[in-house]
């Protein structure tokens, strides 16, 4: 079996992959604060529980925004199960043709993201990701990466209304009955929701018309389940991105 360990500025998501297959997923909060052995503990647990405690992985691979994080959770899985993971980075083989002026300043979430959306989806296509940041990825008709654009994430975006304004209470996300509300929390929620989904359905337009061709959009990260009902236009929720391409990558570098 292979670890795969996609680190968010969140969340910390662990999958176990046989092949190309999903046996167990698992996540905990990001924590800058964390020791290699509290994260071990921690890594331990989530298979224990999720899986088996006598689980042997055979290699690991990780995808890391968080550099801070990258070598405390390498020294965790190797402490845990003895597991030694290859980073997505210079060096590594992906497959995806990145054709942007600097291709290592593409992240390793984003470039795993798009290994995995090729092997399922044909060409061109747009991936959302709702994370902490809400990010557009484009591929073009070859499966070139062509780049994207970033705003901030729907969590983001609540926690600032909430510090920076005086009257706009924190709120979590539900199901909005409308976009015209009364009460203040509906406001946000509605605000939250109405807008990310329209500015999705905006930049399928934008990026259409740029590459000059209909795009397959696929959606992934925490607040997809969320936004994408109310987006105008057909989106593909499609969970685990990141950990599918990790599996795809670690296959094309096994030695």
């Amino acid at each position: 079996m292979i670890l795969t360990v996609d680190v968010g500025n969140t969340q910390i998501k662990m999958a176990g992959f046989k092949g190309l297959e999903m046996i167990f997923f698992a996540r905990m909060k990001t924590d800058h604060n964390k020791t290699e052995d509290e994260y071990a503990m921690m890594m331990e647990q989530m298979v224990q529980m999720k899986y088996s405690a006598s689980v042997t992985f055979d290699g690991g691979i990780i995808s890391c925004v968080v550099p801070k994080l990258t070598e405390t959770l390498k020294k965790a899985a190797l402490l845990a199960f003895g597991c030694d993971l290859k980073t997505v980075g210079a060096g590594l083989k992906t497959g995806l043709n990145i054709r942007i002026e600097n291709p290592q300043a593409v992240g390793s979430d984003l470039v795993c993201s798009a290994v995995a959306a090729l092997s399922a989806y044909p060409p061109p296509l747009m991936i959302v990701s709702l994370g902490s940041a809400t990010t557009f990825t484009a591929l073009d008709a070859n499966g070139s990466f062509l780049g994207g654009s970033i705003m901030p994430g729907v969590d983001i975006s609540l926690a600032a209304l909430a510090e920076k304004t005086a009257q706009l209470p924190a709120i979590g996300l539900y199901s909005p009955e409308k976009a015209i509300c009364g009460r203040t929390s509906d406001c946000i929620n509605a605000g939250m929701i109405y807008g990310t989904a329209s500015a999705i359905d905006g930049m399928i337009a934008r990026y259409e018309q740029e590459i000059g061709s209909k795009l397959t959009v696929l959606a992934t990260g925490g607040n997809a389940a969320a936004i994408v009902p109310y987006c105008t236009r057909n989106v593909i929720i499609e969970d685990h991105l990141v950990l599918r391409g990790l599996a795809l990558i670690y296959a094309r570098n096994k030695k």
